[in-house]
């Protein structure tokens, strides 16, 4: 995941934070990225690229940042501060703020100085996320102009495709 970009949304300063997956066909990269501020770390706007596609921006569902949050807040009553301490990741030693969820499994080591939400290890069930590198002036990869996302119009696009197949050749 990286920050790819930063602006004001509602009066907030927000971060678009990039992340890439390859289609596992083509092995070709796709892309996300979502628009997030530090206070509610909650997404406000949504943009993907597939491979070989022009970029869509996914609507935001009405109520899901409020489920989102609510979801968050019940999560974050989970978790106490186990204290200070001194982590080695790739990207280097970091003094960290430890929490630790009470039940199941779950630690996380934050610094305030690694802008800009402050991760540098997250260990959860089956997943482990350290902080490789930081980077500064990283490069968007969603490229061209941003369309709606029209579920009408991928169905249509379905259909078509459906149609091919089934013609005799």
């Amino acid at each position: 995941m990286t920050v790819v970009g930063k602006e004001s949304i509602e009066g907030r300063e927000a971060y678009w934070l990039e992340s890439a997956r390859a289609d596992p066909r083509s092995g070709s990269l796709g892309y996300a990225k979502m628009l997030m501020t530090k206070d509610d770390f909650q997404p406000h706007r949504m943009i993907v690229q597939q491979p070989g596609q022009p970029a869509m921006e996914l609507p935001m569902q009405a109520g899901m940042r409020e489920r989102v949050q609510k979801h968050k807040d019940e999560e974050m009553e989970k978790w106490h501060l186990v204290g200070s301490e001194s982590i080695t990741v790739p990207a280097g030693t970091f003094s960290s703020q430890h929490w630790k969820k009470d039940e199941g499994v779950g630690d996380v080591w934050v610094n305030d100085k690694i802008s800009p939400f402050g991760m540098v290890k997250s260990i959860s069930s089956g997943e482990t996320v350290v902080l490789v590198k930081v980077i500064t002036e990283a490069k968007d990869h969603i490229t061209g102009p941003v369309t709606t996302f029209d579920p009408e119009q991928m169905k249509r696009q379905m259909m078509e495709k459906m149609q091919q197949l089934e013609k005799p050749q």
